[in-house]
This record gives C-alpha cells, sequence and structure tokens, in this order.
C-alpha cells in the first residue's frame, strides 16, 4: 500500500512540474542557507569558548581614571598589564589557578627587546644556500605554558615542552608551509632580523577563526627573560590571562586584585598626578572578542549585534522557505478537497487520507534536504572566496542545528500532510462538495503566512540599504588627511649603525624617481589605532593621541591644515622640545583660539605614564585628523599632539613608516623604481609596501565582509518571496480561470485583469510595511550605535527600499499576468 502512495504522489509532483519545481528549490535553499549561516553566526558568537574550563579564563587588565581641569573623570582602558604585577598575583592568591603571558609584536618596543621592536623578518636558508625572507606581522612572545594553558592543538610537538627553552619557537601550518614547503619544519633554524637563531620545536594547527588571538609564530618568553621584569604598561605590555580555582568566581575575586593594585600602583601615581587612580579588572574570555575600544588591543573586534542579525536572517530565510512550501502545499491540496469527500462518501479510511498527504510531504522534504546538502557542498569555496566566512564542518553541527532543521522538517509535514486530513475529519461530504467555504478559511492561514514573509523582506532590505548607507559614510568620510596615492612603506627591522644615514639618503634619491612628488618619515600613520602622550599643564593632565615622532613633511604631505603657529623645521634645535598640537586639545587645555595655545609650556611623558616627564613647548596648532576608527567606543577626546622625529624619545617613537605620494599614471614604473633603492641601501632587508587608503578600510573589514554575507543572504530571502509570490499568484489565476475569461468577454482591460490577481497581494504588502517599518528602524539604530559619525535618516531611506521591493515582486510575477491576458476566453470557460 505504502508503495502505491509512493507512486500516487510521483504522478502529482509530474503532473505539477512548476509547483513541485518551487516547493524543491525553495525549501532546499531554506535548509542549505540556514544550516550555512546559523553553524558560522553561532559558531563565531561562542568565540573562545573552545577552551577548556574557558569560564574560568579571565583576561586581567587595568583601567585608568584621571580629571581633567574642568572636573571630567576619563577612563582609558588597557588590555594590556604589567607583566610583572600579574606574577605577582597569581603567586599571591590561591584563587589563580595558572596564568599566561602573551607579548603581541604591534605592542612591543625596541625600548626593551632593542633586537627589532615591532619590526620583525625571519629568514631561512635551506641545505642549498637558497635563502628565504619574509617580513612578520603576527608573531608573539608567550610564557612557556601556552599551548597547556589554552587548547591550540599542536600538529607537531608536546605542549609541556615546546616553549620550554630559550630561543625557542612555534610556527603555524601555514608558516611551515611558507617557510619549509614539504620538509621537516622542527628542529629548523630561522634567523630573526638577521641577529637571533631561532629553533623550531613545535609546529601548532592554524588558529581557528572564533578566537580574538591572532598570532602565526610564538616565541618563548625565555628568550628575553632579562626584559620581562622592566616592560612598562604601555610600552609593551602583554595580554595577561589567569585561570580562576573551580570554586573562584571572577566577580568576587576581582574585589582582591583591585585591592593589591591599589595599594601598589595609586600612591606611585599620585606622586605626579592627584587626581589619577587605577584599577583592576577581570574580562572573562568569551567577552573579549567582541570588545572595542580598549588601548593596545590591536584585535579588530567582532560585531556581536551583527552576527546575531546574522543568525536571525538564517532562521528569517528558512522560515520564508518553509511559508512558501507550507502555502503553496496547501493550496494544491484544498483543491483536492473534492477529491477527498468522494473517497470518503466511498467509505475511505481518515488514516489512508494521513498516510498520503504525509508520503507526498515527506517525499518533498527528503528532497529538499537532499537538495539542501548538495547546495552546501557546492557553495562551501565560494562562501569562502566570495563572502570570506567558513562553514564549520558538518560533523560539527551543533545541537541547535539539528534541533531547529528536524523541527522545520516535522512542522512541514505536519500542516501539509495532516491539516487537509482535519478538514476531512471536521466535515461531512456534503460540506466538502461545497469546497468555496473550505477554500476560504485555508485561504486566511495562508494569508497571514505570506504576510509575516512580506514583512521579514521589508524589514531585511530596509536594513540593508541603511547599513549600506553607513558604510559608505565611514568608508568617504574625510579624515582630516589626503590618503589617496599615497604609499606606504616598512622601514628596516634591523638597524645598522648607518641607519640614519642610510635613510637619509633614501628620503633624498627618492624624490627624485619621476612620479614621486612628496616623501615622509614618521613613527606611525594617520588613520591607525596609535600610542598616546600624556602631558602635564599646571596639574591637569591630557591624554592625546599620536603618530609619534614625525618629520617636517609630514604636515603638507597628508594636507593636514595648519590653524596657528608653524611646522617643524630643520636643523632648528628648539624643535627637538616642541610639540605641535590639535585644536581639540587646545580646546581642553581652556583656549579659545588656536593661537592662544602658541608658546605653552608643559611636559610630556618620555617612558612611561607618570615618569620621566620632560618640559616641551607649542609651536603649532593643526587641524582634528582622525587616528583611530570612526567607532563609537573608540574616543580621540583629547586630540593629537606631534613630536619633530625621535629626539624626546629616543627608543619609544623610533621611524618606521615612510610615506610617499606616487602619481597613479606613473605608479608601475615609480614603484619598481623605489624598490630598486629601497634594496640598494637597505640590501638584505624585504621591501613591505602598501596603499594608506586601503589600511585604513582593514579596520572596517568585518563590517564590509558582514555588509556582504548579509546583502547576498538578503537578496535570497527576497528571491524565495518572489517565488512564493509566482506561485501564489499561478494558483490564484488557475482558481479564477472561468471568472478571468468572463470579464475578458465583457470588455476588461489587461490592468483590470492584473488588479483582481493581485488586489489581497497589495493589501499583504502594505500590511507588511507597517509592520516591517517599525522593526527595521529599531534594528537600524541599534547598529548606528556603533559609530560616532552616522547617517541622518530620511523618510526616502524607507520609500525607496520598499519600491524596489515593490518592482522586484511585480517583475517576477508578470510573466503570469502577461499569460493571463493572453488566453484565449472560450478556452478559459471550457475548463473544469
Amino acid at each position: 500500500m505504502l508503495f502505491s502512495y509512493l507512486k500516487l504522489t510521483m504522478r502529482l509532483l509530474a503532473r505539477n512540474p512548476l509547483s513541485t519545481f518551487i516547493n524543491v528549490i525553495g525549501l532546499s535553499v531554506g535548509f542549505a542557507v540556514f544550516f550555512i549561516l546559523w553553524q558560522y553566526s553561532q559558531a563565531e558568537l561562542k568565540s573562545d569558548q573552545f577552551h577548556t574550563d574557558f569560564e574560568r579564563i579571565v583576561r586581567f587588565g587595568l583601567t585608568y581614571h584621571f580629571k581633567e581641569n574642568n572636573g571630567e573623570t576619563k577612563d582609558g582602558i588597557l588590555a594590556i598589564n604589567d607583566p610583572a604585577l600579574t606574577r605577582d598575583v597569581a603567586q599571591t592568591f590561591g584563587e589563580v589557578e595558572s596564568f599566561t603571558r602573551i607579548f603581541e609584536q604591534k605592542n612591543l618596543s625596541r625600548e626593551y627587546i632593542p633586537s627589532h621592536g615591532q619590526d620583525i623578518f625571519l629568514a631561512y636558508t635551506n641545505e642549498t644556500s637558497e635563502r628565504k625572507s619574509f617580513v612578520e606581522n603576527n608573531v608573539v612572545y608567550a610564557d612557556p605554558n601556552l599551548f597547556t594553558f589554552f587548547n591550540f592543538p599542536l600538529r607537531q610537538g608536546n605542549p609541556s615542552f615546546v616553549l620550554n627553552e630559550p630561543y625557542s619557537v612555534v610556527i603555524s601550518e601555514n608558516i611551515a608551509a611558507k617557510y619549509f614547503g614539504p620538509d621537516e619544519p622542527v628542529g629548523k633554524v630561522l634567523q630573526l632580523n638577521n641577529e637571533t637563531a631561532l629553533k623550531v620545536t613545535g609546529v601548532f594547527k592554524n588558529l581557528p577563526r572564533n578566537t580574538h588571538l591572532a598570532f602565526d609564530m610564538v616565541i618563548s618568553t625565555l628568550t628575553v627573560s632579562n626584559s620581562i621584569d622592566k616592560i612598562k604598561i604601555t610600552n609593551g605590555g602583554p595580554y595577561c590571562y589567569l585561570k580562576l580555582a573551580p570554586t573562584t568566581t571572577a566577580k568576587d575575586f576581582e574585589a582582591k586584585v583591585k585591592t593589591f593594585v591599589d595599594a601598589r600602583y595609586n600612591e606611585l601615581f599620585k606622586k605626579k598626578c592627584n587626581t589619577c587612580t587605577s584599577e583592576a579588572y577581570l574580562q572573562p574570555i568569551r567577552e573579549i572578542p567582541f570588545n572595542s575600544g580598549y588601548w593596545f588591543d590591536t584585535a579588530i573586534p567582532k560585531s556581536k549585534y551583527l552576527l546575531v542579525v546574522l543568525s536571525s536572517i538564517s532562521i528569517i530565510i528558512l522560515v520564508m522557505a518553509w511559508i512558501n512550501y507550507v502555502n503553496l502545499a496547501l493550496t494544491a491540496n484544498l483543491k483536492r478537497i473534492k477529491e477527498l469527500a468522494a473517497r470518503k462518501t466511498v467509505g475511505a479510511n481518515h488514516f489512508d487520507f494521513l498516510k498520503q498527504y504525509v508520503v507526498e510531504s515527506f517525499l518533498i522534504n527528503l528532497m529538499a534536504i537532499v537538495g539542501a546538502a548538495i547546495l552546501v557542498q557546492m557553495m562551501l569555496s565560494p562562501a569562502e572566496s566570495l563572502l570570506q566566512f567558513y562553514i564549520p564542518n558538518i560533523r560539527n553541527m551543533s545541537m541547535s542545528t539539528v534541533i531547529i532543521s528536524s523541527l522545520a522538517f516535522l512542522l512541514g509535514i505536519f500542516f501539509t500532510g495532516v491539516y487537509p486530513v482535519v478538514i476531512t475529519l471536521r466535515n461531512n461530504p456534503r460540506v466538502l462538495f461545497g469546497t468555496y467555504k473550505v477554500l476560504k478559511k485555508g485561504n486566511s492561514f495562508s494569508k497571514a503566512l505570506t504576510t509575516i514573509q512580506l514583512s521579514f523582506a521589508v524589514i531585511l532590505i530596509v536594513w540593508v540599504f541603511s547599513v549600506h548607507l553607513q558604510l559608505n559614510l565611514v568608508l568617504n568620510k574625510d579624515l582630516g588627511i589626503q590618503k589617496e596615492h599615497i604609499v606606504n612603506i616598512d622601514l628596516p627591522a634591523t638597524r645598522q649603525e648607518n641607519f640614519e644615514s642610510l635613510l637619509s639618503s633614501f628620503s633624498e634619491e627618492v624624490l627624485r624617481i619621476p612620479g614621486v612628488s612628496g616623501e615622509t618619515v614618521s613613527n606611525s600613520l594617520p588613520g591607525f589605532q596609535s600610542k598616546f602622550f600624556v602631558i602635564e599643564k599646571n596639574g591637569a593632565f591630557f591624554s592625546p593621541q599620536t603618530n609619534g615622532g614625525v618629520d617636517e613633511h609630514f604636515i603638507p604631505l597628508y594636507g593636514i591644515k595648519l590653524l596657528a603657529g608653524r611646522n617643524f623645521q630643520p636643523g632648528n634645535p628648539s624643535d627637538q622640545h616642541a610639540v605641535i598640537v590639535s585644536h581639540t586639545l587646545t580646546k581642553q587645555m581652556g583656549h579659545k583660539d588656536p593661537s592662544e595655545a602658541i608658546g605653552q609650556r608643559m611636559d610630556i611623558n618620555t617612558v612611561e605614564w607618570g615618569s620621566e616627564m620632560a618640559p616641551i613647548e607649542i609651536i603649532g596648532v593643526i587641524e582634528d585628523y582622525k587616528v583611530d576608527p570612526l567607532f563609537a567606543s573608540v574616543n580621540n577626546r583629547d586630540g593629537l599632539a606631534l613630536l619633530y622625529k625621535n629626539y624626546l624619545i629616543p627608543k619609544g617613537i623610533t621611524p618606521r613608516k615612510v610615506s610617499l605620494k606616487i602619481a597613479p599614471d606613473q605608479f608601475e614604473a615609480s614603484i619598481q623604481k623605489v624598490e630598486q633603492l629601497y634594496g640598494s641601501l637597505f640590501s638584505g632587508d624585504v621591501f613591505n609596501w602598501n596603499f594608506l587608503d586601503q589600511q585604513i578600510g582593514r579596520f572596517y573589514q568585518n563590517e564590509k565582509i558582514t555588509r556582504n554575507q548579509i546583502t547576498f543572504f538578503t537578496t535570497l530571502a527576497i528571491g524565495i518571496a518572489c517565488l512564493g509570490l509566482l506561485g501564489i499568484i499561478r494558483n490564484k489565476a488557475t482558481e479564477r480561470i472561468k471568472e478571468i475569461g468572463i470579464r475578458k468577454v465583457l470588455g476588461a482591460e489587461f490592468g483590470h485583469l492584473s488588479f483582481i490577481l493581485l488586489v489581497t497581494t497589495l493589501r499583504q504588502v502594505a500590511l507588511a510595511v507597517l509592520i516591517g517599518i517599525p522593526v527595521a528602524t529599531y534594528l537600524t539604530q541599534q547598529y548606528l550605535e556603533k559609530f560616532s559619525e552616522r547617517i541622518a535618516i530620511q523618510w526616502w531611506q524607507y520609500v525607496l527600499p520598499v519600491f524596489i521591493l515593490l518592482i522586484i515582486m511585480l517583475a517576477s510575477v508578470a510573466s503570469t499576468l502577461i499569460n493571463v491576458n493572453r488566453v484565449n476566453p472560450v478556452d478559459s470557460l471550457r475548463q473544469d
């Protein structure tokens, strides 16, 4: 009997190929998108929760509080900490089970690690004397217990011993392939900046995507053990992690640590700043990937908000696909009510009806699941390369994925398989033969589902439209600098005794290259998260950000506006103790006019906040430019301060970057000559360059990637909605074919016939707009809160997306409307 139902089902599916296609394809896409998006977003939302006992792991940092002269309290939250303080806390308190410290390359300082500071390149010479050299940007120093503290699995090596010796280094799989290819990496020797030999003792698996840590190479801290206790918080301080005892809560232990830190630091601070205090904090590791605005935190934070949106979209697309399927299936099944009535009249059993409809529904859902599995496999590579997100292995499918998918599968079978049977149970054959009332009841449920589906489409398209406008604002925002056609070059990581003279020669000769119209040397670049100074003036403390030491060409090359005073002058001895500040900083100091600040004297820290202050004089005031990304959590309240080269802080703000302005029409030839010049002066060093505007854009890389992901899947959602609308309009046209024929005989025009078919849908769209606009407004406002610069929401930002959606939907059913108009009325009236 079951085989008979199966054959009947196959005949029915083959008889209505378009409905079958819409059902199977729509459901397949819905399931596939859900599998991909839900798995991805849930894995990202659970970042760093794969570590054993992650609930007990916290990052130990410090928060600084200090008051301005107007009494306003300012806070600075540091992601890094004093390495000696972390060790002492772990040894003092029994609540700490273990600790580890990671010294991030971007926070290193030549003051304490003179051999390289932040600039690292590594070289390997194989048995055939072939030398490979690479500039590396993801190198860290870490305590020997790193791989036992965290669950980063090793391909080779024992996690308890790989970092137990000085000059040992553990590398990632990618680094092993880059340097050694198919050769055995363990035991090989890498040259660090041509000065230090590092022995490879292990290889770790490439770090998972869902972690806030990002490193390709780990050097044992035993290599720099003499420098560890000398390292200051803001000059190379590490990320410090504590693993608490099982019975200890972070909240209770934090109070003890605060008392310990207060006794150790605050008296020292108050000797220099009587309004300054420090406070310890413990941050659970599960929160770290989603926090931004922490000083010296080099990781680009993930947006929990956008990840939640992605997970919501996965549910929405699945629901929309499910609604399409249920709508079309119910409409098709309700047309078979007379069949049920006839079979019931001749004594058919209700269980027979149930088996027939459940088999049909089960088969369609099964085909959709198989199609989804095929689509997922087909999308693995495109998703990685085009949308830049990973798809977790199906073996690691979460329980929530299984539950939601099973629920959609079973509900689909229930509504499309059981519902028609329920109708036959509730009505006698006489009522069932009068199908109009039955169809009317069924259509009410279908209309409600369609309205929900269209509401989702309205919400998504309005929200995505707003996201695009906001990111366009951020990416095209005037940062107060000229960033086009500027190339940045990394200066050599190794510094020979004659480095200064070589750099001077490079600066002079590079300007003779055709196409190069400007050059400047600086410690860091505009538009990037940078260092900060602490400035004291009349007992008030300020913390302006800085691009470190710059030369006299920095301000003109970047087109920074000089409001008062003058620029740095070469050969002027007084400029060695001079500073150029921004307009914001002068206002913080109480000057209404920038010119009032010229000649003002103050003190600036030269080593560490609160120690070794040096006198400086303001010689110029510039217009503010953005140093940090336009995120609301990153503030620049105290403005900017620029020192002249590295005279005042020889080790802290050494020259690291050369910026060149190159004409775009001569770029290829110019950059080749620049590379040749670089190689002739700095032989043996890697020439590494990039465009400034592209580097600035990387701060918003996560935003842009997520925007593209959401746009793609929103387009899929709208496509599913249009697919369902197409099926509904076709069914309406079939149901009302005789009515349409009569109206055409009586002279009805194309527009009138179209309105008859679309009037219900247009009402549903109007209701969907009323529901969707408030929700979209709320979501947009939540998204905009992330940014310090935001778009102003206008009425057209709602009207235009809805209008576009309406046009897309009408275009999707245009062919059906045209076919209805072309049908001969005589043929329509002949149909049963």
